[in-house]
């Protein structure tokens, strides 16, 4: 039966044509377009506290995930929950999405927390970072993490190495890959979606996580300059 199967790959176009379809079922009159509809809902901007940039608001919303439906559907919904009949501004994105991220990590530690306890505690430690960081930052803190946490008993991993591979198969993280922008055009189908850029010359690059690209390879190998992007806690930035 496998062999027959077809993943979902749910990546930003996708993503659009569900918040679309979700839009237009609310209103008499469809939007032709996700663009359209999207701007008739939300401001088309939002400063990036953390990058010191603008930030497309779908983007933000779509940083805040994992590519899943259901989460882009829940911070929608918190939105509306919480500014009824408002013209949504800047201000209510970050203040909904603080609490639905919120809901969101507590999904996340009770779907995962027997293969990791003290789950809570551990993605305390990446509360305020920024979701781009150096893999040898991100190493560091699953480390230090491992050394308060996994003690005694209850101990469960060899290496920090080991820890890190599990925490990329649930989906913790995602490995970013530079791209040139002429050369992916026939091995992509789709565009992945870009994190905010660090810094505007850094060139186009792609964010492989296990959920949307499973024949992926990741090394835990890798050099300490290499950019990884945490998905989840991320309330704030």
């Amino acid at each position: 039966i496998r062999y027959r199967q077809r993943d979902i790959r749910w990546g930003k176009e996708l993503l659009q044509e569900f918040v679309l379809k979700i839009i237009n079922s609310s209103i008499p009159k469809a939007f032709p377009n996700f663009d359209q509809a999207w701007k008739q809902i939300m401001p088309e901007k939002l400063k990036n506290q953390c990058y010191k940039l603008e930030e497309d608001t779908f983007d933000y919303v779509l940083r805040h995930s994992m590519y899943r439906p259901r989460q882009i559907q829940a911070h929608l919904r918190k939105i509306g929950d919480l500014y009824p009949n408002e013209n949504v501004t800047e201000e209510m994105i970050r203040q909904s999405m603080a609490v639905s991220c919120r809901n969101m990590v507590d999904d996340f530690v009770n779907e995962y927390n027997v293969d990791h306890p003290h789950l809570h505690d551990f993605l305390n430690l990446f509360h305020g970072e920024c979701n781009i960081l150096k893999y040898g930052e991100f190493f560091e803190k699953v480390r230090d993490g491992l050394q308060k946490f996994d003690t005694g008993t209850e101990k469960r991993w060899r290496t920090v190495q080991e820890k890190i591979q599990s925490l990329y198969k649930i989906g913790f993280f995602g490995v970013i890959e530079y791209r040139n922008p002429k050369s992916h055009i026939d091995a992509w189908t789709e565009k992945r979606y870009s994190p905010p850029r660090v810094k505007p010359t850094i060139p186009q690059y792609w964010c492989q996580f296990y959920y949307n690209s499973p024949t992926y390879q990741f090394t835990p190998n890798m050099s300490d300059e290499a950019l990884v992007a945490v998905q989840i806690g991320r309330a704030h930035v």
